[in-house]
């Protein structure tokens, strides 16, 4: 491609090499890269490292916690149940949650072996949580009003043991005094 500047023919080229040449272009090209350097640098460290590993683990319950959290959920649906009324709920819990590792698993020869993934660097390394799987819920007790019904006890267990996943044997239901 031909540029003509007054009497003059340029290549593009041409047009570049010149501009290259003059010492204001280089000293403003030199600004802009080191500008362009410095922002990407700061972009790195916009975010913590803490909220990296808290966005891959996600949010968890203690044990206690998980078992307030079932109570208020089977108080909240067994009271909408007809002849339940007012409900009181205990939640048992059998064993703290579990935690599972990513692990990084090496084959050689015939032997297979597996390391825990570690995430971090210096002193603030932590294991990589594949999953954490839920304490699992031993008992349920509910003392309600209509606990003295046949019909509304019945209609109690089955809901508490499709919302646990627990059998009847493993909840109790009792009429309020």
């Amino acid at each position: 491609m031909k540029v003509i500047i007054g009497e003059k023919k340029y290549t593009f080229t041409a047009r570049v090499k010149e501009l290259i040449k003059r010492p204001k272009f280089l000293q403003i090209a030199v600004i802009v890269g080191l500008a362009a350097m410095g922002l990407i640098f700061i972009s790195g460290l916009s975010k913590p490292k803490e909220e990296k590993v808290q966005a891959e683990v996600g949010v968890f319950y203690s044990s206690d916690e998980y078992a307030k959290k079932i109570e208020n959920e089977l108080t909240e649906i067994i009271s909408k149940i007809e002849g339940v009324g007012d409900a009181d709920i205990l939640v048992t819990i059998g064993v703290s949650e579990e935690y599972v590792y990513a692990e990084d698993g090496k084959h050689s020869g015939g032997n297979a072996s597996s390391e825990i993934v570690v995430i971090g660097a210096g002193d603030d390394k932590h294991a990589l949580t594949q999953k954490i799987i839920s304490p699992k819920i031993t008992g349920v007790v509910i003392v309600c009003e209509g606990g003295d019904d046949s019909r509304t006890v019945e209609k109690v267990y089955k809901a508490v043991s499709a919302a646990t996943g627990i059998g009847a044997s493993r909840i109790y239901v009792a009429e309020r005094k």
